[in-house]
């Protein structure tokens, strides 16, 4: 048994003396796996694990035909690179589902919005064209007083989390409760690119809709979602 042994290392190193590899393409496979591994959420993740699948099976090709070293390391290699491409194609998969799903809720939260806009059309009928004069909730607390829009889920953004209920049990609005930005003492008669009202700033991740005057609802993305949205009022 012994002399198996012995005679297998004596084989072993006649190969690495003849072929200068002694495992560089195992180690190279290797280190992508494992980077493979820190950058799985990002894009080149997947990239990355499968060119370290690649290196590490013409690492074990070359290995097995005596032409270089690293078994160990290539296997390594080769199962890292195969663990990286699953957790980036997983992550990719969760954004998909994320991306689809906030969405759904812009949609929704232009949902809300026309229907707000609805109901401070049906209000400046009845009162001679002005819409409610106040700012922010407390203006469109009046669009709930006068039973205009009473369903206060319509002035919350679907991508909002919030911690629980209304924190007012009767039937008004607050600032806490609702998600959207008023702007009032406009008239029906104001110029159709007038800005009513809109998201809070914090609603989506660098994005917003703006309500205009005239009813439609725009979303605007970056950060300065809002600037846009004046410039091109103006």
């Amino acid at each position: 048994m012994e002399s198996e042994r012995e005679k297998v290392k004596t084989e072993e190193g006649v190969q690495r003396r003849q072929h200068p590899d002694h495992g560089a393409l195992a180690t190279i496979s290797l280190t992508l796996g494992v980077i493979s591994l820190m950058v799985a959420w990002l894009p080149i993740g997947f990239l990355v694990g499968i060119f370290a699948v690649v290196i590490s099976r013409i690492a074990l090709w070359k290995i097995k035909r005596g032409r270089a070293g690293g078994r160990e390391k290539a296997i390594w290699g080769l199962a890292t690179g195969y663990l990286g491409t699953m957790l980036a194609t997983y992550a990719f998969a969760a954004f998909l589902k994320f991306d689809s799903q906030e969405s759904a809720r812009k949609i929704s939260c232009v949902g809300n919005l026309t229907q707000i806009s609805l109901a401070l059309r049906m209000y400046s009928n009845v009162y001679n064209g002005e819409f409610p004069p106040y700012d922010g909730a407390k203006g469109l607390n009046v669009l709930v007083q006068d039973g205009f829009l009473v369903n206060r889920d319509i002035y919350r953004c679907p991508s909002v989390k919030h911690k629980g209920p209304y924190t007012v049990a009767v039937a008004k609005l607050t600032e806490t409760d609702c998600d959207y930005r008023y702007f009032g003492g406009h008239e029906k008669s104001d110029p159709i690119d007038t800005i009513i009202a809109c998201d809070k700033p914090n609603n989506h991740d660098k994005f917003g809709h703006v309500l205009f005057l005239d009813g439609h609802v725009k979303g605007y993305s970056g950060a300065d979602w809002l600037d846009q949205a004046k410039k091109a009022a103006y």
